[in-house]
C-alpha cells in the first residue's frame, strides 16, 4: 500500500455524534474484559456480554478496514 494515500485520509464527518458508538463499544469492551479478568470469568453474564461486545467489535473494524481499503485504492 502507498503510503502517500495513506498521508491524506481523513476521517471527516459532519456530526461528532459518529464518534460516540465507536467510543462506546470500546469503551464498553475494555471494562468487560478487565471486569471478566479480575472475577476470573466466574460470572457467565458478563463472559456472554463480552463475547458479544467482541463480535460487534471485530464486524466494526473489519467494515473500518474494508472502507479504508476501498478509500485507498
Amino acid at each position: 500500500m502507498d503510503s502517500a494515500k495513506l498521508s491524506h485520509l481523513y476521517f471527516v464527518s459532519a456530526h461528532k455524534w459518529v464518534w460516540v458508538f465507536p467510543c462506546i463499544l470500546v469503551g464498553a469492551f475494555v471494562t468487560l474484559f478487565v471486569g471478566c479478568t479480575i472475577q476470573k470469568y466466574t460470572k457467565p453474564d458478563w463472559n456472554w456480554l463480552l463475547v458479544i461486545n467482541t463480535v460487534v467489535l471485530l464486524a466494526y473494524c473489519a467494515t473500518l478496514y474494508v472502507r479504508v481499503l476501498q478509500l485507498t485504492k
